[in-house]
């Protein structure tokens, strides 16, 4: 390669990385313009450029004679038998864009990577209450993860990115450039916004820290990436230098920044060699739309750091007895778990109101009502939506969206149930058990009774098909209720969720609910409390703290009757009752159970009276969706979560009561580390990557 005295300046050049060129500048011209006698060889530039299409490349020049750079007018500078040694080197910065858990050379787009900041307070291997609540990193009192500058248990390890530092080929060359010289490599960050942990993790195990055990991950310490730069441990690169495949940190955010994540390589105190990542950097609230519908109508929030999305969308609604600060804990965690098992569709998380009144946990029948009148709003937002749209909701949060479904059109193209805190039998109606053999959903107080003169099956006497016309009363059922979900319906239930567990027989309020000093604690977490919900419908102020869980509406509650002197009691016997025939039973003189409200028996039925009686007055006679097959859904789509073969590494809690069975707040509560079979599941199912 030679450059002599009248080129073109400046001299460009493209070269590939690896390649090592010898630069020549043999002979000295003569100028025409003056006389034969040699001139000096100048030029004003001599540029060696890496080619532009592999980013991460420099250019590394062993120049004694100092050719290269500029040279001007009037200089003394003799070309002749003048040369330099150029070697092109090339590193990268690597993420795994495509959440995979492994990281290949191809993956190297320029694109922007995301990620959020770590503030929330997870710590060990279960993360229950607000400890999943993002943007705690403000205020002296700040408990945001990334303060204590190490990684806070297998909770911890999904606020961590996996980035691959290509450098085996940089080290190399630079290595075998003649003279030696220290060589370092550096990090950096304008803001100062970044952490990070070295690893020995290589690109094809890249995300095995999320899903298997990596010797001290779980409580490494981090590092801060400063203005400065921070050099990485020799014996970090060392193991680069052994093995190509080797050179994985992973990355944890402190603040948020556009600013990008620079790599830097240093030889003999000079920097050879510079590489920009990209990067958004937000509260996780900002890689997804926030969607407020405890008011009404949709208030939309879209994040500021959206991340490029497939065309799908993920709609998701919390569950029953959430504050609208706990919904953006249970909001965060689910994106934050989709997103590490590949999801790349745009997430919207979903508030309402589903915590009525205080205490919110002896309120549940009144958020049954608000579920319901909720199911509109959330249609209206839905039906708006571009693209394919998935919804997902947790416990009570599956009453909005049937309802949505199944009452007011909301057009879906899958829908997945967690923990569904909904009657089976309102999707299969064969799960309808209006029998009291082996059936706890029936009140033993009514054992004696014939079905027929049951209020959950009060709505039989109103059949279209045994009376003239349509009278409202009909609908008063959970049966079929929401058969129209059906298509595209997916059921992860668990068979060890404690809240939908049953009782082997009527449990007492109490039974199962925590006490001290005597007096019952209600949490909202108690076992058998959905069995319950449903059998102490009527039961408030014939038993003794059915208040926790009951109403005063018709229900498993008798209308009751005293005489002078006498204790309360039925208004009719079981022999009573049972002799009367149907039609005397459409009457309200006949009617053995509780008679209230007045709605229950007029026709027309308003559609709020209709979802009222639902919630409060009407008994389910079958356990809940959330713990149990439902055969009218596909087999495949029934999948429990407490089987063993979605938990390979066994699980983070084994509790005094429940050993380590999948309780109803565990998708949401337990380690990825310990639950991720199940995302990776649903995003497959979903087809979300």
């Amino acid at each position: 390669m030679n450059r002599a005295f009248g080129q073109p300046d400046p001299l460009t050049v493209r070269l590939a990385a690896g390649a090592t060129y010898e630069v020549a500048l043999e002979h000295v011209a003569t100028d025409p313009d003056y006389d034969d006698t040699p001139r000096p060889d100048y030029d004003d530039t001599l540029e060696f450029s890496p080619d532009a299409s592999a980013p991460g490349m420099a250019v590394l020049a062993d120049d004694p004679d100092g050719i290269l750079g500029v040279h001007n007018e009037g200089d003394t500078f003799y070309a002749a038998g003048k040369s330099a040694r150029i070697t092109v080197i090339r590193a990268g910065l690597v993420p795994d864009y495509n959440r995979d858990r492994e990281i290949s050379p191809a993956e190297v787009s320029g694109d922007t990577f995301r990620l959020w900041i770590n503030d929330d307070a997870d710590t060990g291997d279960v993360a229950e209450g607000e400890s999943d609540r993002p943007g705690r990193s403000s205020g002296w009192l700040s408990r945001a993860n990334f303060r204590d500058k190490r990684v806070n248990g297998r909770a911890d390890l999904p606020d961590f990115f996996p980035v691959w530092l290509d450098l085996s080929e940089a080290l190399a060359l630079l290595d075998a450039v003649p003279g030696g010289g220290r060589i370092e490599i550096k990090l950096r960050h304008a803001r100062n916004a970044l952490a990070y942990v070295p690893t020995a993790l290589s690109t094809n195990d890249a995300g095995a820290f999320l899903v298997s055990d990596v010797a001290g991950l779980a409580s490494a310490a981090t590092r801060k990436i400063t203005d400065d730069g921070v050099a990485l441990p020799g014996v970090f690169v060392d193991a680069v230098r052994a093995d190509p495949s080797k050179g994985v940190i992973l990355i944890e955010g402190r603040a948020e920044t556009t600013e990008p994540l620079v790599l830097e390589i240093w030889r003999k105190g000079k920097k050879v060699l510079e590489k920009s990542l990209p990067l958004c950097v937000a509260p996780v609230e900002q890689m997804y739309t926030r969607v407020n519908l405890r008011d009404g109508a949709a208030a939309v929030t879209p994040g500021s750091c959206l991340p490029p999305a497939n065309g799908t969308n993920v709609v998701f609604l919390h569950g029953y007895n959430v504050n609208a600060e706990e919904a953006r804990a249970r909001h965060a965690e689910m994106f934050k778990r989709l997103w590490q098992s590949g999801s790349k569709a745009r997430f919207h998380g979903v508030t309402w109101e589903g915590d009525i009144g205080w205490p919110n946990a002896l309120r549940y029948h009144e958020d049954v009502v608000s579920a319901f009148a909720t199911a509109p709003h959330l249609k209206n937002y839905v039906n708006g939506l571009s693209g394919e749209k998935i919804m997902m909701a947790h416990s009570l949060g599956n009453m909005v969206v049937s309802s949505a479904i199944a009452d007011h059109g909301m057009s879906v193209h899958k829908y997945f149930m967690f923990n569904a805190a909904v009657p089976a039998e309102a999707y299969d109606p064969t799960l309808w058990n209006a029998t009291v053999a082996a059936n706890n959903m029936v009140h033993e107080d009514w054992a004696d009774y014939l079905p027929r003169t049951w209020s959950a099956l009060y709505h039989q006497l109103f059949d279209p098909d045994l009376v003239f016309g349509n009278d409202d009363r009909h609908s008063l059922t959970w049966k079929g209720r929401f058969t129209a979900c059906l298509p595209g319906l997916y059921n992860y239930y668990s068979s060890g969720d404690e809240i939908f567990e049953q009782y082997d027989g009527t449990p007492i309020p109490t039974e199962g609910v925590e006490l001290h000093l005597g007096i019952p604690v209600v949490t909202g977490r108690e076992r058998y409390s959905w069995q319950k919900q449903e059998l102490y419908k009527g039961r408030t102020g014939i038993d003794e703290f059915a208040g926790l869980f009951g109403t005063s509406w018709a229900g498993w509650g008798f209308e009751l009757v005293s005489m002078m002197n006498e204790e309360p009691h039925p208004l009719h016997t079981a022999a009573e009752a049972n002799a009367f025939s149907e039609t005397e039973l459409t009457g309200l003189v006949c009617i053995s159970f509780r008679h209230a409200p007045d709605s229950m028996f007029a026709n027309p039925i308003t559609e709020a009276d209709r979802f009222a009686l639902l919630a409060k007055a009407v008994p389910a006679l079958s356990g809940a969706a959330g713990n149990r097959n439902v055969p009218e859904i596909l087999s495949d789509n029934n999948v429990d979560m407490n089987d063993i073969s979605y938990r390979p590494n066994g699980w983070g809690r084994m509790h005094g009561t429940y050993q380590d069975r999948w309780l109803h707040g565990d998708i949401k509560n337990m380690s990825y580390f310990y639950n991720h079979k199940i995302f990776d599941s649903i995003v497959e199912q979903g087809n979300l990557q």
